[in-house]
């Protein structure tokens, strides 16, 4: 066999056991060791002195690379659940501390009616102090008549850990809700149809704040033509009282 091939085949031998040289050299070798017995013996030489495992410089460079791959993408694929954990974790401390509400009581709040000063008949529900979280009210009948319902506003405010911590410290002359005192005005979208056909209408006379049912009512406005009607009506029934007695 010629030297000059042999050392050709044993400058190969490294790369064949690799397996990082061409599909041509690698045939060219496997053709060689064939023929020669000195280069098998090489070939074996250099397997036994390998250690049984490599470190990482000394593998297969397509395997290296395979690792490395996969060793990014594990990191990448660590973030990506951190990244959801904590965003699921802040989502529902968020959702908690805006789900879980209480009352705002009288005392915590000032609030107020103004009169309007381009309309004086309109009143306005003016909010100063802390933030909240939720505005609720509902209408209370004080008064029937067949063509109207006096009706007064009960409203109350909610606030949240979530308001508490991270609202407003303080709210600056807010209007919250609004009232006419006019005796001539009524809240033409809400009526009661009564039985000949003809309507009865709401007339919001009053509003109070009340922090939970059954609370005390505080009184933050009373129309003043109601007032008077009600004193009216006090006076006319003291006199038909007195003649009745005369009687």
């Amino acid at each position: 066999m010629n030297k000059t091939d042999c050392n050709i085949i044993r400058d190969l031998l490294p790369l064949y056991i690799d397996e990082v040289c061409s599909s041509q050299s690698r045939r060219l070798v496997e053709e060689h060791l064939k023929e020669c017995e000195s280069c098998r013996k090489e070939l074996e030489q250099m397997k036994s002195d390998m250690p049984l495992e490599s470190p990482m410089g000394a593998d297969n460079p397509q395997k290296t690379l395979m690792r490395i791959r996969k060793a990014i993408k594990a990191k990448y694929v660590i973030i990506a659940l951190c990244a959801v954990i904590i965003g699921g974790g802040l989502f529902a401390g968020y959702a908690v501390m805006n789900l879980i509400e209480s009352p705002m009581y009288y005392e915590e709040i000032d609030l107020k009616a103004v009169q309007d000063k381009n309309d004086p008949e309109q009143y306005n529900l003016i909010m100063n102090g802390p933030d909240y979280h939720c505005y609720y009210g509902e209408s209370v009948t004080l008064k029937e008549t067949k063509k109207y319902r006096y009706v007064a506003a009960v409203i109350h405010f909610t606030s949240t850990p979530w308001t508490r911590v991270f609202g407003k410290k303080s709210l600056d002359n807010m209007c919250v809700s609004g009232f006419k005192s006019d005796p001539d005005c009524t809240d033409s979208d809400s009526y009661t149809q009564n039985e000949d056909g003809s309507k009865q209408y709401d007339k919001t006379v009053a509003a109070y704040y009340q922090a939970t049912p059954g609370s005390e009512r505080h009184l933050l406005w009373e129309a003043d033509w109601y007032k008077e009607m009600l004193e009216k009506e006090k006076v006319a029934g003291k006199v038909k009282a007195e003649k009745s007695k005369q009687k």
